[in-house]
C-alpha cells in the first residue's frame, strides 16, 4: 500500500484500473484520456511500484 501511495494520482489510478482488469483501451475509455496515454501511465507506475519494492527489500 505504501508503495501505491507513492504514485501520482494518474497512475495510481491507472494500476488500479489494470489490477481490476480493465485493459489499456478500456482504461482510456472510461477516464476520457488517450489509450496510449493510459499505457504510458500504466507502465510508469509498474516501474515505479518495482523499484520501491526492490528498495524496501534491499533496506530489509
Amino acid at each position: 500500500m505504501e508503495c501505491l501511495r507513492a504514485l501520482p494520482p494518474r497512475q495510481r489510478q491507472v494500476l488500479a484500473w489494470s489490477v481490476s482488469g480493465y485493459s489499456p483501451s478500456q482504461i482510456g475509455e472510461e477516464l476520457g484520456i488517450d489509450p496510449a496515454t493510459g499505457r504510458a501511465n500504466l507502465l510508469k507506475a509498474r516501474r515505479a511500484v518495482a523499484r520501491l519494492m526492490k528498495t524496501r527489500e534491499e533496506e530489509s
